[in-house]
């Protein structure tokens, strides 16, 4: 005895066997037809349920795995709408967003997430939390300050310089000679040095001051040297030297550029007896430039000749004034300033 064949497809309908339908047996008898229709049906139902169960983690492929996800709630649709009627946006206080612990980390200082005092009118993140996220601290006074290390701070990132140094004034001219100042050199840097800190750490810090200029010469007279700019000191962890101020000139020559980082420029000048005309000019050496900004630029000008200008950059020079060229007994004018240095602490 033979079973039917089975087909895994979804029939239209079941035949209705007639009064008139002959007795016939067999794989097509009029018979079996329904019975085979039937069968093709089961397969076809029970082929979809085995492809849902192959797609369904083994912790949910049975309808009791279902009903124990959700608690064997026969309600789940209508308690999760109850729990949504309590949702974020209609809490006012920590413990109504679920944050239950937020008194008890109230202004812990070694945790820099946490919040202010509960007993605040309001509860905030306080300066020194935020700084333990990340920031930078400017320090341009010459007076000696300190900087704090942050909670949770490991490592700062110096960028510094020392002073810039003052330019050289020129020669005052007298009967022959004439020679422009030096400019003022650059002050030690560095650029984003990094540093091993701890938290708490107190860090004395002290900016160069800026080397002041050569003051005027009277007729006949040598310039006047360039002051060196003051060192940067922050606490044990670096000290930056300041730029040296511009050499003056003299009868034998003019004024050479101070040492530093760079050298300021050297000025100009002549000593044969046309050198004052009004047909001559003689440019003073330019102030040094640093990392931070340029240095005084050189000058020159007829008959009085020119002031030298201050720099414009932290920790760079000041340039030199230049050599008057307009007859005898001119006084020359005074040399720029270098600038002060810098220091901005980043974490």
């Amino acid at each position: 005895m033979a079973n039917l064949q089975e087909t895994p497809f979804w029939e239209a309908g079941i035949y209705q066997l007639e009064t008139s339908d002959p007795v016939l047996a067999g794989p097509d008898g009029i018979d079996n037809l329904q019975g085979k229709q039937l069968a093709n049906r089961t397969a076809y139902l029970k082929q979809q349920v085995d492809g849902l169960q192959a797609g369904t983690p083994a912790n949910l492929n049975t309808l009791q795995l279902l009903a124990a996800a959700v608690n064997n709630d026969p309600k789940y649709s209508g308690t999760v709408d109850g729990k949504l009627a309590f949702k974020a946006d209609k809490a006012s206080t920590l413990s109504g967003y679920g944050i239950v612990d937020g008194a008890a980390k109230s202004g812990d200082a070694s945790q820099p997430f946490s919040v202010a005092p509960a007993v605040q009118s309001s509860q905030a993140v306080t300066l020194g939390q935020m700084q333990a996220w990340g920031g930078m601290q400017k320090f341009v006074s010459t007076s000696s300050t300190s900087f704090t290390v942050p909670n949770g701070i490991a490592t700062i990132y110096i960028s510094a310089c020392g002073g810039g140094g003052g330019g050289s004034s020129a020669c005052g001219y007298g009967t022959s000679w004439a020679f422009s100042g030096g400019g003022g050199g650059a002050g030690q840097s560095i650029i984003r040095e990094p540093y091993s800190v701890v938290p708490g750490q107190v860090i004395s810090i002290s900016v160069g001051a800026d080397g002041v200029g050569g003051g005027g010469a009277a007729p006949g007279g040598a310039g006047g040297p360039g002051r060196t700019g003051g060192a940067t000191v922050i606490g044990k962890l670096i000290t930056l030297v300041g730029g040296d101020g511009g050499s003056p000139p003299n009868a034998q020559g003019p004024g050479s550029g101070g040492g530093g980082y760079p050298n300021g420029g050297s000025g100009s000048g002549s000593g044969l007896p046309n050198a004052g005309t009004l047909t001559q000019l003689w440019p003073s050496g330019a102030g040094a430039s640093s990392p931070f900004g340029g240095g005084g630029p050189a000058v020159c000008a007829y008959y009085t000749g020119q002031a030298g200008i201050n720099g414009a950059g932290y920790g760079s020079g000041g340039s030199g004034s230049s050599a008057p060229t307009g007859g005898n007994n001119v006084s020359s004018l005074a040399a720029g300033n270098g600038a002060s240095g810098l220091v901005m602490i980043e974490w």
